[in-house]
């Protein structure tokens, strides 16, 4: 069972305003530190609306960081989701899954299109449930990471400590699709950098150990709502 090291309702109701970008509250957001990554292929990720609002999530910040992503919603009200506009034609499309074939530059080079790589993004126990309810996706190659690193994940903790969070899936397997580890490290720091400023926001480490520092009008507006 996973455990919650910061809960959203650390981040009150004042934060809620969230940048549509990065993910973060505004007042904190990142997007001007970021210097967006060109990709051959491209990463297409599925977000469940309940994950969408959640400062924690880190599906959502490939729209902040890589060129060629799209975002998908699924499960909004009165907005239908449709998996046929998250398969492109102009690519060959694998799902990143649990279980799946794993994940080599030999199996990439074994095609003659660029890599669309399809995340469902979620929960660990709820992301899978997206492809599986999907019957369009039950024909689409899966994918999965051989001995990922130990997650660098610090908002939500899991048992096993190679259950990673879906940013860091999309990072070391863009190292693989794009043959570039250059690329994983920039990856890897605005991750970093994402998850360092929601722990200074709630408390837990202070704004000299956040990558790529806190404004001072930042740590101005946090000091007077304490």
């Amino acid at each position: 069972m996973q455990q919650t090291i910061l809960k959203e309702n650390t981040i009150n109701s004042s934060y809620k305003k969230l940048c549509p970008n990065c993910g973060l509250p505004n007042i904190i957001c990142i997007c001007s530190k970021i210097e967006q990554i060109s990709l051959k292929n491209k990463v297409s990720v599925i977000i469940p609306h309940i994950e969408r609002h959640k400062s924690s999530n880190t599906g959502g910040l490939v729209k902040a960081v890589l060129n060629n992503s799209e975002v998908f919603i699924r499960g909004e009200k009165n907005k239908l989701f449709n998996p046929n506009n998250v398969i492109n034609q102009n690519y060959q499309n694998l799902i990143l899954y649990t279980g799946g074939r794993g994940l080599t530059t030999k199996y990439i080079n074994s095609f003659d299109k660029p890599i669309n790589l399809i995340v469902p993004d979620g929960t660990w126990t709820t992301a899978p449930r997206i492809v599986v309810r999907e019957p369009i996706f039950h024909k689409i190659p899966k994918v999965s990471l051989l001995n990922p690193p130990k997650s660098q994940y610090k908002l939500r903790k899991h048992p096993n400590p190679y259950y990673i969070s879906t940013f860091e899936a999309i990072l070391y397997s863009l190292e693989i699709i794009e043959d570039n580890h250059e690329l994983k490290n920039k990856l890897l720091y605005y991750f970093l950098m994402k998850i360092d400023n929601l722990l200074w926001l709630a408390g837990k480490l202070p704004p000299e150990k956040v990558r790529g520092g806190i404004s001072s009008k930042a740590i101005s507006w946090k000091e007077n709502r304490l």
